[in-house]
């Protein structure tokens, strides 16, 4: 068995990854990453990575049960409606 290990520098930090997929990876670009980031540190200030950090926890599975009832019907259905825009532009795209 072999161990691979990756590193990085701040050399790195405008690299996009990878994708694997056209379809299936969006990447984000530095200027989309920077904005982001300046909305988070305006709205949240000092903590803007505890913020983060809580929305990306919002999205796992196993978080679900102590989310508020009212947030986790926003999530559903801000995923529904995604989806939605999705197939309605991919079928715009395909006719």
């Amino acid at each position: 068995s072999s161990t691979t290990t990756t590193t990085t520098s701040n050399n790195n930090n405008n690299k996009k990854p990878p994708a694997t997929s056209a379809t299936t990876t969006m990447t984000i670009t530095p200027r989309i990453y920077q904005q982001v980031g300046d909305l988070f540190r305006h709205r949240f200030s000092t903590h803007a990575g505890w913020a983060h950090s809580l929305l990306f926890v919002a999205e796992l599975p196993s978080f679900r049960p102590v989310l508020p009832h009212d947030i986790v019907t926003q999530m559903d259905q801000f995923k529904e409606e995604e989806q939605q825009r999705k197939a309605d532009m991919k079928k715009k795209k395909n006719s």
